[in-house]
């Protein structure tokens, strides 16, 4: 996950930013009955890091909350893959390494023996990428 902050915010002039120190900031975050397990590792993460979100709008999407940063309506957190949208006005940053820092899984499931061309290349190429932080079944295992 990053932060989304608009591009004037102060925090934009760090290269990473703590988690804590989004205490009291317009948050946007998307409804817990869209995305439970991600709202509840926000929420969970902002409560250890000392604080409860100032949640000003709840957003189904995340490409909307990207254009409320963008718009100056506040700041969210998103998955990082999300950085290719480059749009005016809107900032990346890491958040700070930390144990309350959210994180965001993402898992990989195929039926055996029915794998396209295109999604053995997907898989070799997670494999190659996160093979230090995978568990479990990898590509061409039993």
């Amino acid at each position: 996950m990053v932060l989304a902050l608009p591009g004037t915010h102060p925090l934009t002039k760090l290269k990473t930013v703590q988690l804590r120190r989004l205490a009291g900031e317009p948050f946007l975050l998307g409804p817990r009955r869209i995305g439970p397990h991600l709202y509840d590792q926000i929420m969970l993460s902002c409560e250890k890091a000392g604080f409860n979100p100032n949640v000003v709008q709840e957003v189904a999407s995340m490409t909307t909350l990207i254009g409320l940063v963008a718009a100056g309506a506040g700041c969210g957190l998103v998955p990082s893959s999300l950085q290719v949208i480059r749009r005016p006005g809107v900032a990346f940053r890491r958040l700070a390494n930390s144990s309350h820092t959210p994180r965001l899984l993402t898992a990989l499931a195929w039926r055996d023996g029915s794998l396209s061309t295109a999604a053995r290349q997907v898989l070799e190429i997670a494999t190659k990428r996160y093979s230090s932080r995978a568990r479990g079944r990898t590509l061409g295992s039993n």
